[in-house]
């Protein structure tokens, strides 16, 4: 299926006609029909005519594929066919496409205005199985997008055993002769996407259908990715990467699964080390060894498919929250432990962790891993280790894992909220005895919002949970653009302060949704904000869906302090977005704000100028 570039305002495109064929061989090969008919229903749509991708595959792996158009063409109002062309390549994909024998195909469809249709078919020819007589297809229609009319029909041998999942798509039609299994699914959405003029209330849910031959979803991870490593671009003179399974048996409760890219690199690769990291992992450890603590929870490490870096640090971080709370036990803090232990890294030496335990005097170390398999499940083991009675941390075999879970997620509902629903549950497998803690609901108090007269002020707390998730926002929107993982650690800290948090507090889904934003999770922020109602949730709507216009138009005076700087930093960056840099403007706009003290002026002046490449910088001021 066609991959839109991102991002697409949901107002955009709509699909008055998707139909998609796959008919499968029986060696795994196949070939794809697709008949488009793509309405550009604003200026956006009409920008993307002129540049439209024919996909190279359907799961990125493949590199042995044609792609024929069959026909092409823009259909005007007045019923005018215009025919397409074919774009020249960019230099950069035209390398990639000679590296790795992928074909990569972009459409210009000509006189496209609002209203218009862009009609296309085509047919991508697999000449090769993909998964060695296996095959996987992943069909996703994303929830802000409109879609009329969509249909996709699969043909394979009756001899495939398919396992077949899905959401948000009615049941399939099936037919079987013996021979050849027919499966057809249908796809709707069109009153869902809501009035583009007026902006969803309510994001509207993505769909999915997954066809698989595989018996099951480890047998298929370990398929795919051999097939990703196998099928990567090859550069002459490079060792290929190890090929071997990357996911272990079911019955292996000892070793977490494989880092899958680790795995794919080649045996002999020397990791380079970096001073900066190591000189930095000596700091920490001296600054935690001056603390005396019970239980070190090991920054959560990748199996599988990774998720990001900021789902993995909070689901630390909320790990060693609960373990302090559940037992009364002393746990360092986990942002410092992951600095101590290579912050960010995939994998950490367990040499490295016990060493560590033995100089924090703990008694216990509770390690995570976590991963995905890339069909939407999430991979989740933890371990617990106790020290020998009498003895120093050492090396020996590793403990079987107290708790597994395969789970399933989802773009509105991410895995960290997965996660915190089975906390309870890794809790209880730790042997720790949990007590549901209900955050009592409270009112807004006068000056919420309310910035304190030097930034040291935000550094006391404040014991007003939404207070200091706003303060932990705040700051996120002062960091300067380069300072990308101490910006995730703000809006991670916003997260872990919302836990304090009745869900009815009235600031409670605004803070959460703009924390999922800082972290690049809009879908869970658009589910997490639901229909706008509070002018900061209406605010931060227009932010999400990119609406210039609206975001642009809205009040600031309704705003008070830290709130209205967060306003106002929206509206420039979004500015910014569309009509390029103003310093000048950007300038006059954070002096306007009045903040107290030279030192959040100049935080300021430098967040509202900071997308500028000709700014220059001195904190000596």
């Amino acid at each position: 299926m066609p991959v839109l570039p991102s991002p697409i305002p949901a107002s955009s495109i709509a699909y008055a006609r998707y139909h998609v064929q796959y008919d499968i061989n029986s060696d795994g090969s196949y070939t794809e029909t697709d008949d488009i008919t793509l309405v550009a229903r604003s200026a956006v749509g009409v920008a993307l005519s002129q540049r439209f991708p024919v996909p190279s595959t359907v799961m990125g792996i493949s590199r042995a594929r044609d792609i024929q158009i069959l026909s092409a063409y823009t259909l005007k109002a007045s019923g005018e066919h215009l025919d397409a062309t074919q774009n020249e390549l960019p230099n950069a994909l035209r390398t990639l496409q000679s590296l790795s024998d992928r074909p990569y195909v972009t459409l210009s469809f000509p006189g496209v205005a609002v209203g218009d249709s862009m009609i296309v078919s085509y047919q991508a020819t697999q000449k090769e199985p993909e998964l060695a007589g296996n095959f996987v297809i992943h069909q996703f229609f994303p929830g802000a997008v409109e879609y009329d009319d969509a249909t996709v029909t699969l043909l394979a041998p009756a001899s495939f055993t398919l396992r077949v999942d899905g959401k948000g798509v009615d049941p399939a039609e099936t037919h079987h002769d013996g021979k050849l299994q027919k499966w057809v699914w249908r796809f709707q959405n069109k009153n869902s996407v809501g009035d583009s003029a007026a902006g969803p209330s309510t994001p509207p849910r993505s769909a999915w259908i997954l066809i698989s031959s595989f018996p099951d979803a480890a047998t298929e991870a370990a398929a795919l990715s051999k097939a990703i490593v196998a099928n990567a671009p090859r550069t002459p003179g490079v060792v290929p990467p190890f090929t071997g399974s990357v996911t272990p048996t079911s019955a292996d409760t000892q070793s977490p699964a494989a880092d899958a890219l680790e795995d794919a690199l080649p045996k002999g690769y020397a990791r380079p080390s970096s001073d900066w990291k190591s000189t930095e992992k000596t700091l920490y450890q001296g600054l935690l060894s001056r603390g005396k603590f019970d239980v070190l929870v090991v920054p959560f490490q990748v199996q599988q498919f990774a998720l990001d870096r900021s789902t993995r640090s909070l689901m630390t971080a909320e790990l060693a929250l609960a373990l302090a709370q559940a037992g009364q036990v002393r746990v360092p803090d986990p942002y410092l432990v992951a600095r101590a232990l290579g912050e960010g890294d995939r994998r950490i030496d367990s040499a490295e962790v016990l060493a560590l335990a033995s100089k924090l005097g703990v008694t216990r170390i509770v390690s995570g891993y976590v991963g995905h398999d890339r069909n939407g499940r999430m991979r989740l083991a933890v371990r617990s280790q106790l020290r020998p009675s009498g003895e120093d941390w050492i090396p020996g075999t590793p403990e079987p894992f107290a708790f597994q879970e395969l789970a399933s997620f989802s773009d509105e509902h991410p895995p960290i909220e997965v996660y915190e629903s089975l906390l309870p549950r890794i809790l209880t497998a730790l042997g720790e005895t949990t007590t549901a803690q209900k955050a009592a609901r409270r009112d807004v108090k006068a000056g919420f919002a309310e910035i304190p007269t030097t930034p040291l002020g935000v550094a006391h707390g404040t014991g007003d949970a939404a207070k200091d998730a706003l303060y932990f926002q705040f700051l996120a929107y002062l960091t300067p653009g380069g300072g990308e993982r101490l910006r995730e650690r703000f809006a991670e800290k916003s997260l872990l302060a919302l836990r304090r948090l009745s869900p009815q507090e009235p600031r409670y889904r605004a803070l959460k949704a703009r924390a999922y934003f800082l972290l690049g999770m809009r879908p869970a922020a658009l589910q997490a904000l639901g229909t706008a109602g509070t002018p900061q949730e209406k605010e931060l709507l227009g932010v999400l869906n990119g609406n210039q216009p609206d975001v642009e138009a809205f009040d600031l005076a309704v705003f008070q302090g830290m709130e209205r700087v967060i306003a106002a930093l929206d509206v420039n960056r979004i500015a910014g977005a569309y009509r390029g840099v103003d310093k000048t403007r950007s300038a006059r706009t954070a002096a306007s704000l009045q903040l107290p003290g030279d030192t959040w002026r100049l935080l300021v002046h430098r967040a509202f100028t900071d997308a500028d490449p000709w700014a220059q910088f001195d904190n000596s001021d």
